[in-house]
């Protein structure tokens, strides 16, 4: 079958047809439906990755207005080096609704980070610490 059987044949005619309807101001764009097929095809995984990206952007929004609600936006960080040399921060953040509990985290808050709550009491404490203070016990023992 040669170019000019196909272009006399049923080709043309189909290949005419799908120019004419591409042109005409009717909803029906066969030209752009085939490229958006094949462009599909072609960038299927950089969609996916995409969409993924997307969901994931997503969640770490939602993580982060959560970290934002319960003061962890502003954390106090507390870093302990114990004697076995294990070293891990605390971060402090805001009250709960009836002030007997803060949130806190063992790890500078981040989104996916897992909260806990203690008491208002021991974090003030914790708060409280710094080297003046820390010195100032030691030499009134």
């Amino acid at each position: 079958m040669n170019l000019e059987e196909i272009l006399l044949g049923g080709g043309g005619v189909l290949l005419t047809a799908m120019t004419l309807i591409q042109v005409a101001p009717i909803k029906v764009n066969p030209w752009s439906a085939v490229a958006k097929a094949i462009g599909r095809a072609i960038n299927g995984e950089v969609i996916a990755k995409v969409d993924q990206l997307e969901r994931d952007l997503k969640d770490m929004k939602a993580d982060q207005e959560e970290l934002s609600a319960c003061g962890m936006d502003g954390a106090s960080l507390l870093t302990v080096s114990l004697t076995s040399g294990e070293t891990f921060t605390l971060a402090i953040g805001g009250q709960t609704e009836d002030g007997s509990y803060v949130y806190a985290a063992l790890e500078a808050p981040a989104p996916g980070c897992d909260l806990f709550l203690i008491s208002a009491d021991k974090a003030r404490t914790l708060s409280d610490l710094n080297y003046e203070s820390l010195s100032a016990n030691e030499e009134a023992e």
